[in-house]
């Protein structure tokens, strides 16, 4: 019986303090403090009115405008746009292309792209980038499907109709080929096979 009572009391003062190692830990980090605070899983992304989604700003590793950075300068040297590719989907946050070069140049580079944007994304984007004053904008971009997520965001969703095509013979045409056979099923065949 002393065993088992040893043991236990073992393993409740190992549980207090990995408590208190927590909590001391969130009052150091605000990252680990919005992981530790979270009720429930985070999700990545948010509903968003003109972009579809949007990348969420209580996700761990995202700042306050929900990109991947450690926060929102005033000002910066370079914006990235782009996808998944330019977010870094797969690799640590400072893996990701922009922050690598931010490293490698030595200028301040603010990563504004997500998973599924594609160049129409980035001109609904364009203002916010705009704001940070950058003297280069680069789009990264990704000739697997960067063309139908910006198809999709104008045509689909409605966004940016500056970009439509006007001849409603081809706007019709394209619009019955997508319900017959929907692009994005297509792009998957393809990219399925390309894996």
């Amino acid at each position: 019986m002393k065993k088992i009572f040893f043991w236990a009391l073992i393993f409740i003062v190992n549980i207090i303090i990995l408590e208190a190692s927590l909590q001391i830990l969130s009052v150091i980090s605000s990252r680990i403090n919005k992981v530790l605070s979270c009720p429930a899983v985070i999700a990545l992304q948010i509903e968003d009115d003109k972009l579809g989604l949007r990348p969420n700003p209580a996700y761990p590793s995202h700042d306050k405008k929900g990109f991947r950075n450690k926060s929102v300068p005033d000002m910066v040297d370079i914006v990235a746009m782009g996808d998944s590719q330019t977010y870094g989907a797969g690799v640590f946050e400072d893996e990701a292309w922009p922050q690598q070069l931010e490293r490698l140049s030595g200028k301040k580079t603010y990563n504004m792209a997500f998973g599924g944007y594609g160049p129409a994304h980035s001109l609904v984007l364009l203002e916010e980038a705009i704001e940070l004053k950058p003297k280069l904008i680069i789009e990264g971009f990704y000739s697997g499907n960067d063309l139908y997520d910006s198809y999709f965001l104008v045509y689909i969703r409605g966004q940016l109709p500056q970009l439509k095509n006007t001849n409603q013979v081809l706007i019709n045409s394209m619009l019955v080929l997508e319900k017959k056979e929907p692009l994005n099923k297509k792009i998957e065949v393809k990219f399925n096979k390309i894996l």
